[in-house]
Order: C-alpha cells, then sequence, then structure tokens
C-alpha cells in the first residue's frame, strides 16, 4: 500500500512538472473484464503514443482511456494489484479489456494463466489537450494552403495488424478510417478529407473514444 501511495505520488508530481497534461484527481472510470499480456516479442517497437515498448516497465493497452492515464489493475481470482500506465492501444481480442506489460502480469501472478479477470480502476485521469488546428495548417505562402480538406492521424504502429485492427474499430464507430504504410515499417491510421468546419467535431467524438492526442496534416 505505502508503494502504491508513493507511485502515485510521484505520477502526480511529474504531470505538475509537464504543461501539456491536465491531471483530474476525482477518477470515474471502472470496469471488470478480462486481462491479457504482451511480452519480449514486442519488446523495442512503438507503442500508439510513441513510446518504445519495454516488458519490463508497468505499462498497459487500453482500447479509450488516454495515454498516460494511471490505472489500478487487480486480478479477482487472487486478490493482488498493479498500477499501470495506458501507453498503447488494444486489445483488439474480442472479450479482452485490457493488455498488461509482461512486468505487470508478473505483479498479479497471471503469466502462466495467459488471462485474468481483473477490475480496472483509473487512479489518476490524465487528458493531453488536443493540439491546436492553426498549429498544424500550413503557412500562407505554400501552394497547397488552400486545400479545404485536411487529413486526420489518429494512431501509429510499428505492427500492421494492430492499425488494421484499429481501423476496423473505427469503422465500427461510422469513422471512415484507412490504414496509410509509411516507410517499410509504419503503420498509420488515419481519416482523410476532412472539412476544415468539421474537424473540431471529429477530434471531439475522437477525444471520446479515448484518442485525444490527433494530428492535422495537410494531405
Amino acid at each position: 500500500m505505502k508503494t502504491s501511495k508513493l507511485f502515485l505520488l510521484i505520477v502526480a508530481l511529474v504531470g505538475l512538472c509537464t504543461p501539456t497534461l491536465l491531471i483530474a484527481q476525482d477518477a470515474q472510470h471502472l470496469e471488470e473484464g478480462y486481462a491479457s499480456w504482451y511480452g519480449q516479442e514486442f519488446a523495442g517497437r512503438l507503442t500508439a503514443n510513441g513510446e518504445v515498448y519495454d516488458p519490463n516497465q508497468l505499462t498497459a493497452a487500453h482500447l479509450t482511456l488516454p495515454f498516460g492515464t494511471l490505472v489500478k489493475v487487480t486480478n479477482l481470482q487472487n486478490g493482488r494489484s498493479v498500477n499501470v500506465r495506458v501507453t498503447d492501444r488494444g486489445p483488439f481480442i474480442k472479450g479482452r479489456n485490457i493488455d498488461l506489460s509482461r512486468a505487470a502480469a508478473e505483479e498479479i501472478a497471471m503469466v502462466g494463466a495467459g488471462v485474468a479477470r481483473v477490475r480496472i480502476e483509473a487512479q489518476v485521469l490524465v487528458n493531453a489537450p488536443a493540439r491546436p488546428v492553426a498549429n498544424t495548417l500550413a503557412p500562407a505562402n505554400l501552394s497547397y494552403a488552400g486545400l479545404e480538406t485536411r487529413t486526420i492521424q489518429i494512431a501509429s504502429y510499428a505492427n500492421r495488424e494492430y492499425a488494421q485492427k484499429l481501423v476496423q474499430y473505427f469503422v465500427n464507430q461510422k469513422i471512415s478510417a484507412e490504414e496509410e504504410i509509411f516507410g517499410t515499417a509504419i503503420y498509420r491510421v488515419v481519416v482523410r478529407n476532412i472539412g476544415l468546419n468539421t474537424i473540431p467535431e471529429l477530434r471531439n467524438h475522437l477525444a471520446q473514444l479515448g484518442y485525444s492526442d490527433t494530428l492535422i496534416r495537410l494531405k
């Protein structure tokens, strides 16, 4: 219990030193479902928030909670708990609620089983404000500055399967997302041809789905 409180205090202090993060003290998110975990085979790959995945860190993937949210995951079979930070999107397997790093899975003794029924409680909700649209538009002297539509980039993955499943997730939400391949190993999820007048509405909708840190691109 003392370690958990110290961990929360450190996260809160870091947030106070980071002007782009707003930390809400009263977390409301609570759910019960199933946790799985992903390990060494994903080490070194980019997570959806741009970090490099380290299976030795206490992190997790969740479909809707904002990046940086600190959640307490309790294994309902043995009562063991762990605090993790949301850095990735997933799981994309039906019936799963959260993917834990190997270190987090070890903390609640579920590595061997692979899947465990858990309680997920947000301890500190972190909202990264969406980037102002004005900061991402081209200068007026560029030849394509007069374009009336933009592309919204939602996420970027090193794992193509994750990108494809996220695309399908948004299609199911009636959002016309698609996959974009960048180079040879980066797979982006984007929504193209968004009218300038509808960008704020779409970004708010994406934020409600847990994707608040989107990027507005010219094309």
